[in-house]
């Protein structure tokens, strides 16, 4: 059209919910990846939300399998739903990787 100013641009997508946090803004390195699904189980703890928090803090461990803080977490969300074995488990492995040992 002419005098138009509209041209063809194309727009950063949204994050839809189901998206990797961050996943829009490229932020696609594995340990940055874990920081985004840990800060956002952590969100989701926060909230009461143990389930989701766990699937979060495991993709976090997934995507870096050294993450003491991810396993730390884990490990509190399923003891509030009454899971003391995995907490436990859980919480071995944190104290593992904190005095540097991998797991």
């Amino acid at each position: 059209m002419k005098g138009s100013s509209h041209t063809n641009r194309e727009y950063p997508k949204k994050d839809s919910p189901n998206d990797p946090p961050g996943d829009s803004i490229n932020n696609r390195q594995p340990e940055n990846l874990a920081a985004a699904y840990f800060n956002r189980g952590l969100s989701k703890a926060m909230g009461g939300d143990y389930k989701a928090a766990i699937e979060d803090y495991t993709k976090a461990i997934e995507l870096n399998p050294n993450f003491a803080a991810a396993y730390s977490n884990r490990g509190s969300a399923k003891a509030k739903l009454g899971d003391t074995q995995g907490a436990k488990e859980d919480y071995e492995k944190a104290k593992l990787i904190s005095k540097g040992r991998r797991v």
